[in-house]
Protein backbone atom coordinates (compact mmCIF):
# COMPACT_ATOMS: atom_id res chain seq x y z
CA UNK A 1 0.00 0.00 0.00
CA UNK A 2 2.65 2.33 0.86
CA UNK A 3 4.62 1.40 -2.32
CA UNK A 4 1.41 2.35 -4.10
CA UNK A 5 0.55 5.68 -2.58
CA UNK A 6 4.57 6.85 -3.15
CA UNK A 7 3.53 5.82 -7.02
CA UNK A 8 0.26 7.87 -7.59
CA UNK A 9 2.59 10.59 -5.90
CA UNK A 10 5.14 10.87 -8.46
CA UNK A 11 2.32 10.76 -11.50
CA UNK A 12 0.32 13.86 -9.74
CA UNK A 13 3.35 15.69 -9.64
CA UNK A 14 4.67 14.96 -12.96
CA UNK A 15 1.47 15.81 -14.81
CA UNK A 16 0.33 19.18 -12.68
CA UNK A 17 2.47 21.71 -13.56
CA UNK A 18 1.07 20.21 -17.28
CA UNK A 19 -2.48 20.75 -16.14
CA UNK A 20 -1.45 24.68 -15.58
CA UNK A 21 0.06 24.84 -18.85
CA UNK A 22 -2.73 23.29 -20.81
CA UNK A 23 -4.65 25.91 -18.94
CA UNK A 24 -2.25 28.95 -20.53
CA UNK A 25 -2.52 26.98 -23.95
CA UNK A 26 -6.20 27.02 -24.12
CA UNK A 27 -5.47 30.71 -23.35
CA UNK A 28 -3.36 31.73 -26.00
CA UNK A 29 -5.92 30.07 -28.31
CA UNK A 30 -8.71 31.62 -27.24
CA UNK A 31 -6.52 35.35 -27.69
CA UNK A 32 -6.12 34.36 -30.80
CA UNK A 33 -10.01 33.87 -31.83
CA UNK A 34 -11.06 36.73 -30.12
CA UNK A 35 -8.40 39.23 -31.65
CA UNK A 36 -8.56 37.13 -35.24
CA UNK A 37 -4.89 36.51 -35.28
CA UNK A 38 -4.16 35.89 -38.94
CA UNK A 39 -0.29 35.20 -40.46
CA UNK A 40 1.14 36.24 -43.72
CA UNK A 41 4.60 35.78 -45.15
CA UNK A 42 5.44 37.99 -48.02
CA UNK A 43 8.80 35.94 -48.69
CA UNK A 44 6.16 32.90 -49.32
CA UNK A 45 3.21 35.41 -50.92
CA UNK A 46 1.10 33.19 -47.98
CA UNK A 47 -1.97 34.33 -46.30
CA UNK A 48 -3.60 32.18 -43.69
CA UNK A 49 -7.01 33.57 -42.36
CA UNK A 50 -7.67 33.18 -38.36
CA UNK A 51 -9.84 30.54 -39.28
CA UNK A 52 -6.69 28.80 -40.00
CA UNK A 53 -4.36 29.82 -37.94
CA UNK A 54 -6.52 28.49 -34.56
CA UNK A 55 -8.43 25.23 -35.62
CA UNK A 56 -5.10 23.42 -36.19
CA UNK A 57 -3.36 24.73 -33.35
CA UNK A 58 -6.57 23.78 -30.97
CA UNK A 59 -6.58 20.43 -32.72
CA UNK A 60 -2.75 20.39 -31.84
CA UNK A 61 -3.42 21.05 -28.45
CA UNK A 62 -5.77 18.51 -27.99
CA UNK A 63 -3.94 15.85 -29.50
CA UNK A 64 -1.02 16.72 -27.52
CA UNK A 65 -2.89 16.71 -24.28
CA UNK A 66 -4.55 12.96 -24.84
CA UNK A 67 -1.92 11.17 -26.64
CA UNK A 68 -0.55 8.90 -23.18
CA UNK A 69 2.61 7.54 -25.33
CA UNK A 70 3.80 11.05 -26.46
CA UNK A 71 3.23 12.77 -23.13
CA UNK A 72 4.76 9.90 -21.14
CA UNK A 73 8.04 10.93 -23.35
CA UNK A 74 7.94 14.39 -21.12
CA UNK A 75 6.51 13.60 -18.31
CA UNK A 76 9.82 13.04 -16.17
CA UNK A 77 11.33 16.49 -16.51
CA UNK A 78 9.00 19.26 -15.26
CA UNK A 79 10.49 21.86 -17.45
CA UNK A 80 10.11 19.56 -20.08
CA UNK A 81 7.06 18.93 -19.29
CA UNK A 82 5.74 21.86 -19.65
CA UNK A 83 7.30 22.99 -22.25
CA UNK A 84 5.53 20.00 -23.76
CA UNK A 85 2.31 21.53 -23.22
CA UNK A 86 2.85 25.03 -24.13
CA UNK A 87 4.40 23.59 -27.97
CA UNK A 88 1.66 25.11 -29.84
CA UNK A 89 1.71 28.11 -28.14
CA UNK A 90 5.05 28.38 -28.98
CA UNK A 91 4.56 27.72 -32.13
CA UNK A 92 2.03 30.03 -33.04
CA UNK A 93 3.92 32.89 -31.31
CA UNK A 94 7.02 32.16 -33.53
CA UNK A 95 5.06 32.21 -36.53
CA UNK A 96 4.19 35.54 -35.60
CA UNK A 97 7.44 36.23 -35.07
CA UNK A 98 8.40 34.66 -39.07
CA UNK A 99 6.14 37.48 -40.19
CA UNK A 100 8.83 39.94 -39.79
CA UNK A 101 11.95 37.92 -39.60
CA UNK A 102 11.24 34.82 -41.67
CA UNK A 103 14.65 33.49 -42.53
CA UNK A 104 16.05 34.02 -39.14
CA UNK A 105 12.97 31.79 -37.69
CA UNK A 106 13.68 29.40 -40.39
CA UNK A 107 17.33 29.61 -39.22
CA UNK A 108 16.47 28.91 -35.83
CA UNK A 109 14.47 26.25 -36.58
CA UNK A 110 16.79 24.29 -38.38
CA UNK A 111 19.18 25.18 -35.53
CA UNK A 112 16.98 23.80 -33.12
CA UNK A 113 16.95 20.17 -35.40
CA UNK A 114 20.57 20.36 -35.99
CA UNK A 115 21.14 21.25 -32.19
CA UNK A 116 18.56 18.38 -31.27
CA UNK A 117 20.45 15.64 -33.73
CA UNK A 118 23.70 16.88 -31.69
CA UNK A 119 22.10 16.55 -28.06
CA UNK A 120 20.52 13.50 -28.62
CA UNK A 121 23.88 11.59 -30.82
CA UNK A 122 26.18 12.88 -27.46
CA UNK A 123 23.49 11.20 -25.18
CA UNK A 124 23.35 8.22 -26.54
CA UNK A 125 26.98 8.07 -27.60
CA UNK A 126 28.39 4.51 -26.44
CA UNK A 127 25.01 3.30 -25.47
CA UNK A 128 23.15 0.34 -27.46
CA UNK A 129 19.78 1.82 -27.21
CA UNK A 130 16.67 0.62 -28.69
CA UNK A 131 14.68 2.58 -30.97
CA UNK A 132 12.04 3.53 -28.48
CA UNK A 133 14.50 4.96 -26.20
CA UNK A 134 16.42 6.84 -29.31
CA UNK A 135 13.46 8.26 -30.35
CA UNK A 136 12.45 9.48 -26.80
CA UNK A 137 15.74 10.90 -26.39
CA UNK A 138 15.96 12.47 -29.96
CA UNK A 139 12.22 14.00 -28.98
CA UNK A 140 13.42 15.38 -25.76
CA UNK A 141 16.79 17.37 -27.23
CA UNK A 142 14.71 18.63 -29.79
CA UNK A 143 11.90 20.13 -27.41
CA UNK A 144 14.60 21.66 -25.27
CA UNK A 145 16.67 23.23 -28.15
CA UNK A 146 13.36 24.35 -29.55
CA UNK A 147 12.38 26.07 -26.32
CA UNK A 148 16.01 27.59 -25.50
CA UNK A 149 16.19 28.79 -29.13
CA UNK A 150 12.42 30.01 -29.74
CA UNK A 151 12.00 32.08 -26.17
CA UNK A 152 13.59 35.66 -27.27
CA UNK A 153 11.23 35.08 -30.71
CA UNK A 154 8.28 34.60 -28.46
CA UNK A 155 8.99 37.02 -26.00
CA UNK A 156 9.29 39.44 -29.01
CA UNK A 157 6.15 38.40 -30.74
CA UNK A 158 4.18 39.49 -27.61
CA UNK A 159 5.63 42.29 -25.99
CA UNK A 160 6.94 44.20 -29.69
CA UNK A 161 4.64 42.72 -31.76
CA UNK A 162 1.30 42.27 -29.66
CA UNK A 163 0.89 39.39 -31.46
CA UNK A 164 -0.29 41.19 -34.09
CA UNK A 165 0.88 40.54 -38.37
CA UNK A 166 2.32 43.23 -40.24
CA UNK A 167 1.06 47.07 -41.46
CA UNK A 168 1.51 48.32 -44.29
CA UNK A 169 1.71 51.88 -45.02
CA UNK A 170 1.41 53.44 -48.19
CA UNK A 171 3.90 56.05 -49.51
CA UNK A 172 3.02 59.18 -50.53
CA UNK A 173 2.03 59.44 -54.08
CA UNK A 174 2.59 62.10 -56.59
CA UNK A 175 -0.77 63.20 -56.37
CA UNK A 176 -0.97 63.76 -52.66
CA UNK A 177 -2.67 67.11 -50.85
CA UNK A 178 -2.69 68.63 -47.48
CA UNK A 179 -5.68 71.18 -48.77
CA UNK A 180 -8.90 70.51 -50.38
CA UNK A 181 -8.05 71.07 -54.32
CA UNK A 182 -9.60 74.58 -55.22
CA UNK A 183 -12.31 74.78 -58.02
CA UNK A 184 -10.34 75.29 -60.93
CA UNK A 185 -7.81 72.88 -59.71
CA UNK A 186 -10.27 70.17 -60.07
CA UNK A 187 -10.04 67.39 -62.40
CA UNK A 188 -12.34 64.62 -63.65
CA UNK A 189 -11.40 61.19 -63.07
CA UNK A 190 -11.12 60.25 -66.53
CA UNK A 191 -8.31 63.11 -66.53
CA UNK A 192 -6.68 61.89 -63.87
CA UNK A 193 -6.68 58.16 -65.28
CA UNK A 194 -5.07 59.27 -68.35
CA UNK A 195 -2.07 61.27 -66.66
CA UNK A 196 -1.26 58.58 -64.37
CA UNK A 197 -1.88 55.65 -66.76
CA UNK A 198 -0.02 52.97 -63.71
CA UNK A 199 -3.33 53.07 -61.92
CA UNK A 200 -5.51 51.15 -64.45
CA UNK A 201 -2.35 49.07 -65.64
CA UNK A 202 -1.52 48.08 -62.23
CA UNK A 203 -5.23 47.15 -61.90
CA UNK A 204 -5.20 44.69 -64.54
CA UNK A 205 -5.83 41.05 -62.67
CA UNK A 206 -2.44 39.55 -64.19
CA UNK A 207 -0.53 42.66 -63.06
CA UNK A 208 -2.00 42.41 -59.81
CA UNK A 209 -1.82 39.03 -58.90
CA UNK A 210 2.18 39.71 -59.55
CA UNK A 211 1.95 42.06 -56.86
CA UNK A 212 3.26 42.23 -53.44
CA UNK A 213 1.12 43.37 -50.40
CA UNK A 214 2.92 47.22 -50.00
CA UNK A 215 2.82 47.56 -54.01
CA UNK A 216 -1.04 46.75 -53.68
CA UNK A 217 -1.08 49.36 -51.01
CA UNK A 218 0.65 51.81 -52.84
CA UNK A 219 -1.20 51.50 -55.82
CA UNK A 220 -4.93 51.93 -53.78
CA UNK A 221 -3.29 55.20 -52.24
CA UNK A 222 -3.32 56.54 -55.45
CA UNK A 223 -6.98 55.25 -56.32
CA UNK A 224 -7.52 57.23 -52.55
CA UNK A 225 -5.87 59.86 -54.28
CA UNK A 226 -7.75 60.58 -57.55
CA UNK A 227 -11.02 60.07 -55.54
CA UNK A 228 -9.91 62.69 -52.48
CA UNK A 229 -8.91 65.42 -55.45
CA UNK A 230 -12.09 63.97 -57.63
CA UNK A 231 -14.47 65.04 -54.42
CA UNK A 232 -12.59 68.45 -53.36
CA UNK A 233 -11.23 66.89 -50.24
CA UNK A 234 -7.55 66.43 -48.81
CA UNK A 235 -5.82 63.82 -49.54
CA UNK A 236 -6.45 60.35 -46.62
CA UNK A 237 -3.68 57.78 -46.03
CA UNK A 238 -3.65 54.33 -46.83
CA UNK A 239 -3.06 51.19 -44.78
CA UNK A 240 -3.27 47.97 -44.67
CA UNK A 241 -3.76 45.72 -41.54
CA UNK A 242 -6.19 42.91 -40.08
CA UNK A 243 -9.16 44.64 -38.96
CA UNK A 244 -12.30 43.18 -37.24
CA UNK A 245 -14.32 39.72 -38.75
CA UNK A 246 -15.91 41.02 -41.33
CA UNK A 247 -14.78 44.21 -42.05
CA UNK A 248 -13.45 45.35 -45.88
CA UNK A 249 -12.05 48.25 -44.97
CA UNK A 250 -13.19 51.31 -42.61
CA UNK A 251 -12.08 55.33 -41.95
CA UNK A 252 -11.32 56.76 -38.95
CA UNK A 253 -12.34 60.23 -39.22
CA UNK A 254 -10.60 61.33 -36.35
CA UNK A 255 -7.30 59.83 -37.18
CA UNK A 256 -8.24 61.38 -40.88
CA UNK A 257 -7.51 57.95 -42.45
CA UNK A 258 -8.78 54.44 -43.96
CA UNK A 259 -7.25 51.07 -43.78
CA UNK A 260 -8.07 48.03 -46.14
CA UNK A 261 -8.18 44.88 -44.85
CA UNK A 262 -4.99 42.70 -45.39
CA UNK A 263 -7.02 39.47 -45.94
CA UNK A 264 -9.34 41.56 -48.09
CA UNK A 265 -6.45 42.85 -49.69
CA UNK A 266 -4.70 39.76 -50.30
CA UNK A 267 -7.34 37.34 -51.80
CA UNK A 268 -9.62 39.81 -52.91
CA UNK A 269 -9.89 41.29 -57.21
CA UNK A 270 -8.76 44.61 -58.02
CA UNK A 271 -12.01 45.68 -58.42
CA UNK A 272 -13.44 45.09 -54.82
CA UNK A 273 -10.13 46.57 -53.44
CA UNK A 274 -10.99 49.61 -55.33
CA UNK A 275 -14.53 49.70 -54.29
CA UNK A 276 -13.96 49.50 -50.42
CA UNK A 277 -11.33 52.22 -51.13
CA UNK A 278 -13.70 54.63 -53.12
CA UNK A 279 -16.15 53.65 -50.35
CA UNK A 280 -14.11 55.02 -47.50
CA UNK A 281 -12.86 58.33 -49.05
CA UNK A 282 -16.96 58.93 -49.71
CA UNK A 283 -16.86 58.55 -46.29
CA UNK A 284 -14.15 60.83 -45.79
CA UNK A 285 -15.79 63.27 -47.72
CA UNK A 286 -19.24 62.83 -45.98
CA UNK A 287 -16.97 63.71 -42.64
CA UNK A 288 -15.38 66.45 -44.44
CA UNK A 289 -19.00 68.67 -45.44
CA UNK A 290 -20.05 67.71 -41.81
CA UNK A 291 -17.36 69.92 -40.34
CA UNK A 292 -17.04 72.67 -42.56
CA UNK A 293 -20.11 73.43 -43.34
CA UNK A 294 -21.76 76.17 -41.51
CA UNK A 295 -24.81 74.63 -40.51
CA UNK A 296 -26.18 77.82 -38.31
CA UNK A 297 -25.97 79.43 -42.08
CA UNK A 298 -29.77 80.28 -43.10
CA UNK A 299 -28.93 79.05 -46.76
CA UNK A 300 -28.06 75.29 -45.36
CA UNK A 301 -32.09 74.99 -45.02
CA UNK A 302 -32.29 75.04 -48.53
CA UNK A 303 -32.74 71.37 -50.42
CA UNK A 304 -29.71 71.34 -51.79
CA UNK A 305 -27.95 70.77 -48.51
CA UNK A 306 -30.98 67.64 -47.56
CA UNK A 307 -28.67 64.69 -48.49
CA UNK A 308 -25.51 65.79 -46.49
CA UNK A 309 -27.96 66.57 -43.45
CA UNK A 310 -28.95 63.62 -43.35
CA UNK A 311 -25.39 62.25 -43.63
CA UNK A 312 -24.64 64.83 -40.61
CA UNK A 313 -27.52 63.32 -38.36
CA UNK A 314 -26.68 59.97 -39.38
CA UNK A 315 -22.84 60.40 -38.33
CA UNK A 316 -24.53 61.24 -35.01
CA UNK A 317 -26.40 58.63 -34.63
CA UNK A 318 -24.34 55.50 -36.72
CA UNK A 319 -26.15 52.11 -36.86
CA UNK A 320 -23.62 49.11 -35.88
CA UNK A 321 -26.03 46.29 -36.10
CA UNK A 322 -29.87 46.27 -37.35
CA UNK A 323 -30.11 48.58 -40.12
CA UNK A 324 -26.28 49.73 -40.85
CA UNK A 325 -26.69 48.83 -44.92
CA UNK A 326 -30.08 51.02 -45.04
CA UNK A 327 -28.44 54.30 -43.07
CA UNK A 328 -28.09 57.42 -45.74
CA UNK A 329 -23.98 56.87 -45.19
CA UNK A 330 -23.76 53.32 -46.58
CA UNK A 331 -26.28 53.57 -49.03
CA UNK A 332 -24.61 56.99 -50.62
CA UNK A 333 -21.20 55.63 -50.17
CA UNK A 334 -22.06 52.18 -52.21
CA UNK A 335 -23.43 54.00 -54.97
CA UNK A 336 -20.51 55.99 -55.02
CA UNK A 337 -17.98 53.18 -54.94
CA UNK A 338 -19.71 50.81 -57.15
CA UNK A 339 -20.09 54.42 -60.10
CA UNK A 340 -16.50 54.97 -58.98
CA UNK A 341 -15.66 50.91 -60.20
CA UNK A 342 -16.90 51.97 -63.40
CA UNK A 343 -14.68 54.53 -64.90
CA UNK A 344 -11.40 52.67 -63.26
CA UNK A 345 -12.03 49.38 -64.97
CA UNK A 346 -14.13 50.56 -68.54
CA UNK A 347 -11.76 50.47 -71.68
CA UNK A 348 -9.46 53.49 -71.76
Amino acid sequence: MRRMSRSRLAVWAEYSPANCAWILTFFFLCSVLSRGITLYFSQLDLYVPTRFVFYPMLSLTFFLAVCQPVRELFAHSFLLDVCYCLLPATLLFTLVFMQYHFWLGAALALTAVAAGAVISALTLRGERASYRKKCAVAARALLAAATALFLLPVLIAIFRYDMQPPHYRAEESALAADAAPTREDRRSRQEMLDANPQVRTGLRQSAWEQMDMQERVNLLQLVADIEAAYLGIPSIPVSAEKLEPYTLGTYWSRARRLAIDTEHLGFSKPEDCVRTVAHEVFHAYQDYLAENIDWNSAVTDSAYFDEALRWKKNGEDYLRGEGYYEQPLEVSARDYSDAAVLVYFSPA
